[in-house]
């Protein structure tokens, strides 16, 4: 592949797609994906500043500006590494200083950023508290996934351990070209020609695409969150469950998503959003950059079927899939457009994000906590997991054009009492999952169909003449 200059390339296939959405709504901070850590203990400012700066030296992708070339194509630059300071705001002496950190965080997140001029990361190390720590960063979708985040953040920690110890280990995570050129030889390969194949064949004859919101707008700035926790006994529960259906507590949690979406809204064939990491093997999950893909699974609900036999059937269909995950989900909209398809591939989207959460800085511990993922376009269900030991978060974001926070918070809510259900008895039919407490239950039956009048006595000709009167 010929470079455009010395540091100057084209774009990946998903970077382009990222960009021409970008450029449709300049403003709109949709992109930006960010976490922090909430760390407790002493750390050694400049130690943990070092680490950045190294880690930073050591990616290329958030060195990278994108630029129009001489034929007004848009092209993507690196820059040569610069020596840069992470900012540090020290907020413990006030009284409300977790608040000021979380609002700096969100005013922050809000802001677009100009893929021309900005650089596309923030790093920030707060102190709220005497040995309490919070560390921020953002970065823009087009350079990075949340995949790629895991692992950077992960190698911050080892840059940190190693600085303290004097034992620096560089480690490679590959170059800008290297990505490059694996997207343009996957394009005008056999594999991509058959993953495109195995996609329109399953997606032949498709179904509308159905949700639980009303309408499909498109993704905003912001989104609603509804966030859980299933402890770990709970967790424990629905992983006992998975083994014994013979598969993993991600694929048992999909499956139930399936069966919630049919249930609430009878719609027999549902499909779902599954994210994936667009990497295959060891090596390749190495690779800093954004890579993932979102594919649509396809799944038919047989209300008389029972909830493990869904599980089976959901376990068989993801692992087809993962086999041709590397073909782009706007590739494949292009591609049923043009026979007449719609626009959209899935309703809600359920992100299994089974990355290490739970970091060491010397003897300080760091736990991680997601702001923003990317796109809400519909609903997202996100489950994070570090540790059976540590139970199961979930969060249900959502686009606010689509949902109310009410009408979120029932949907979470409903979804836990189907997990409850399943776990209780994993053999029912999904048919019969109760998915409503006995309020709700009551407001349907009996408030909701309350239409009953007294009926004043009289033959039904006297009362049709009193009608007539009146």
């Amino acid at each position: 592949m010929d470079a455009l200059t010395d540091r100057c390339w084209p774009l990946t296939a998903v970077q382009r797609e990222i960009w021409l959405s970008q450029q449709l709504d300049p403003q709109n901070a949709k992109y930006n994906i960010a976490e922090y850590l909430r760390i407790s203990g002493h750390i050694d400012i400049f130690a943990f500043q070092a680490a950045v700066k190294t880690r930073l030296s050591e990616i290329e992708v958030l060195r990278t500006r994108f630029i129009k070339d001489n034929d007004h194509e848009i092209a993507q630059i690196l820059l040569p590494y610069l020596e840069w300071k992470m900012p540090f705001f020290d907020y413990s002496a006030e009284h409300d200083a977790d608040e000021r950190a979380m609002q700096w965080m969100a005013t922050d997140l809000s802001r677009p950023l100009d893929l021309t001029a900005d650089a596309l990361f923030t790093f920030v190390l707060f102190k709220i508290g005497d040995g309490e720590f919070v560390f921020y960063q953002k970065l823009h979708h087009i350079v990075m996934d949340g995949h790629s985040a895991s692992v950077f953040t992960q190698r911050l920690g080892e840059l940190y351990n190693q600085i303290l110890s004097r034992s620096f280990e560089p480690a490679a995570f590959g170059f800008l070209q290297e990505i490059l050129e694996r997207d343009r030889k996957y394009r005008g390969s056999e594999q991509c020609a058959a993953d495109r194949r195995f996609w329109l064949d399953r997606l032949d004859g498709r179904a509308e695409v159905v949700s639980l919101g009303a309408g499909s707008a498109e993704p905003g700035s912001s989104f609603l969150r509804e966030t859980c926790l299933l402890s770990a006994p709970e967790f424990n529960a629905l992983s006992a469950v998975a083994t014994g259906a013979g598969a993993s507590w991600p694929q048992l949690l999909i499956a139930a998503s399936a069966v919630y979406l049919s249930r609430v809204t009878g719609e027999e064939c549902v499909s779902l959003g599954l994210p994936v990491l667009g990497r295959r093997g060891a090596l390749e999950r190495k690779i800093i950059g954004s890579l993932s893909n979102v594919l649509p699974l396809r799944i038919k609900v047989d209300r008389q079927s029972s909830f493990v036999s869904i599980v089976n059937k959901v376990t068989a269909e993801v692992r087809s899939m993962l086999r041709h995950q590397s073909y782009r989900a706007e590739d494949l909209i292009r591609e049923l457009r043009s026979i007449g398809g719609g626009a959209r591939l899935y309703g809600p989207t359920i992100n299994v994000m089974q990355f290490d959460y739970e970091l060491r800085f010397g003897e300080a511990v760091a736990t991680l906590r997601n702001l923003a993922h990317g796109p809400v376009e519909d609903l997202t269900i996100a489950l994070y997991s570090s540790s059976q030991q540590e139970g199961l978060r979930i969060d249900f974001d959502a686009n606010p054009e689509n949902y109310g926070a009410v009408e979120v918070a029932e949907h979470q809510r409903r979804f836990l009492r189907l997990l409850g259900s399943v776990v209780s008895d994993p053999s029912q039919s999904v048919g019969r999952i109760e998915l409503l407490d006995a309020e709700e239950r009551s407001r349907l039956l009996s408030g909701w169909n309350g239409t009953d009048r007294a009926v004043p006595g009289g033959t039904v000709p006297d009362l049709f003449e009193a009608q007539m009167r009146r």
